[in-house]
């Protein structure tokens, strides 16, 4: 009887395991990137993840660099542990400087495999099975001719609550420090590079 409780005990652990194993978390996310020397950058990794979905939670994440490396970035906002904001929104900041070999076009990226359950237009019902994937693409310029190259940034956190039946809304209110002109376009969610 004991070898039969042990037994069932370890195998609903084993149940909880996988069930954790396969939580939800990335809502939204944003790559930016401001030069700090001729072929230097600072990277920020921005993401607004399920703050209920604590098995998910990243204290780090692996940022690729576009130049073949990639490197593991702490969380560097909220004492490394993000900020909680309403509606089960974490707000996480992942920052790190990076020095390219030469100038070029380098794509900067970031994926994890949860991505936020129950999105509609993402392989409905199971978003929760594909991957979160963000990127942006760096170019270095020529700094005498050029001049610097910053992202642009979103003024407006790329959270909000939409109504079934209304019409949903989005300003993300872009500004470019370079005075650069800003396009917006819709994708496909991304998966991977």
């Amino acid at each position: 009887m004991k070898i039969f409780i042990k037994t069932i005990l370890t195998i609903s652990c084993l149940f909880l395991v996988i069930m954790t194993a396969e939580a939800t978390h990335n809502r939204a996310g944003e790559i930016t990137f401001r030069q700090v020397g001729p072929l230097t950058f600072e990277v920020t990794c921005t993401t607004y993840t399920k703050t209920s979905s604590v098995p998910a939670d990243r204290d780090s994440l692996e940022l690729n660099w576009g130049d073949g490396s990639s490197e593991f970035v702490g969380r560097s906002n909220g004492n490394g542990n993000g900020i909680p904001l309403d509606n089960d929104v974490k707000f996480n900041l992942y920052t790190a400087i990076h020095t390219y070999a030469g100038r070029a076009e380098y794509i900067i990226s970031m994926t994890d495999p949860n991505r936020n359950g129950g999105v509609l237009n993402v392989n409905p019902p199971n978003s929760d099975q594909v991957p979160f994937h963000i990127e942006t693409t760096l170019k270095i310029l020529q700094p005498s001719f050029q001049g610097t190259n910053n992202s642009p940034i979103l003024l407006q956190p790329p959270i909000d609550i939409a109504y079934q039946n209304q019409v949903f809304k989005h300003t993300p209110n872009a500004f470019d420090i370079d005075g650069d002109s800003i396009a917006y376009q819709l994708i496909v969610p991304l998966q991977g590079p």
